[in-house]
């Protein structure tokens, strides 16, 4: 079992209890019926796969199933799976799957518990972690692609079925995750470390930037993501989904030149170019963060008049569309972090 049991600060991942069947049950609808569990689930099939799901746990079996929990109660809100073995899986590589439950749906808990697993995956030395998605499962195509996987193949099983391939290579000395609100100390140290585009605390809040208001835009949609290094917090990035922007990319200075950067960048490109087919940041024409962004491809598009280069990048396959439900936009203070002029093995969501 897992002791103690994951957390992000907002989403939980622990073993479904046994008197949580009904509660599971209760939570199904003809989305999970569909993508997950294949077919219709009762009160007799939840309690087999209950049953099933800890006897894996305690015989070490391939399978690791975990209930999603949020709230001081930890009410399950939904599943996420790792199997460790199966058909299609190369040495190394886990299949992640997922589904919440309809009242959790469009909060963005899916991608933080996917999130979480991968990360303890990584612990458990698996080097890639898999998602398959049925074709026009969109939702949970939009949920592998926040929390970091890139579409790699389309496949067809043996018995016929087409999936989309999406991977996501794990590190077990660190990674590039969605922020929880338990990281908001560290990333006001990081944001105050850096010594190029310095903002004391007081500059910060003169900018409306305060951890309050950090706390309130990632209630209202994921927009702030960490990366981890040796379990220290190395650097952070922030985007406005809504805008298509990056507006904040920092590095522990003991951690620069290791890639921190570059992963974090990564993550937050892949989140824009989901919902945009151009994303674009921009920042002091002058500084090192211009050599760095255009070393990560992206491409001057114009000097502004506060001496800044607005900088973009585009995606060659068309993005898809932006859904009501996965984010409000967080411009309105975006701005201020930096200066003027600087089973099936199916997902469902």
């Amino acid at each position: 079992m897992v002791d103690p049991p994951l957390s992000d600060g907002t989403v939980t991942l622990s073993p479904f209890r046994p008197d949580e069947v009904s509660a599971h049950v209760a939570g199904q609808d003809e989305l999970t019926a569909r993508w997950l569990s294949g077919g219709v689930v009762t009160q007799h099939s939840a309690a087999a796969y209950f049953e099933h799901c800890r006897d894996q746990w305690a015989t070490g079996g391939p399978l690791r199933a975990f209930a999603i929990r949020v709230g001081p109660q930890q009410v399950p809100a939904g599943t996420v799976e790792l199997r460790f073995a199966g058909e299609g899986l190369a040495f190394g590589e886990v299949n992640v799957a997922y589904g919440l439950y309809p009242a959790w749906r469009g909060r963005g808990l899916a991608t933080r518990a996917v999130d979480l697993v991968c990360r303890y995956a990584a612990q458990l030395d698996a080097t890639v972690a898999v998602v398959k998605v049925e074709p026009e499962n969109s939702a949970s195509a939009r949920v592998a692609l926040r929390a970091g996987f890139g579409r790699t193949s389309r496949i067809r099983e043996p018995d016929g079925n087409v999936f989309d391939r999406y991977g996501r290579t794990l590190s077990r000395g660190g990674w590039a995750r969605i922020a929880g609100e338990a990281d908001i100390d560290a990333v006001f140290e990081i944001r105050t470390s850096v010594t190029e585009n310095h903002l004391s605390l007081e500059q910060l809040a003169e900018l409306g930037i305060t951890k309050e208001s950090v706390r309130e835009a990632m209630r209202a949609s994921p927009c702030l993501w960490v990366a981890d290094v040796d379990g220290v917090t190395a650097g952070f990035t922030m985007a406005d989904a809504t805008a298509g922007s990056v507006f904040a990319c920092f590095v522990r200075p003991q951690f620069q030149g290791r890639g921190v950067g570059s992963a974090l960048m990564r993550r937050v490109e892949a989140t824009l170019f989901e919902r945009h087919a151009a994303i674009w940041l921009t920042t002091d024409g002058s500084s090192r963060a211009a050599g760095f962004y255009r070393k990560l491809g992206w491409s001057a598009a114009g000097d502004l008049p506060d001496g800044s280069i607005r900088f973009e990048k585009r995606l060659r396959a068309p993005a898809a569309k932006m859904h009501a439900d996965e984010g409000a936009s967080t411009h309105r203070w975006s701005g201020g972090w930096c200066p003027p002029n600087s089973r099936t093995g199916r997902t469902c969501h």
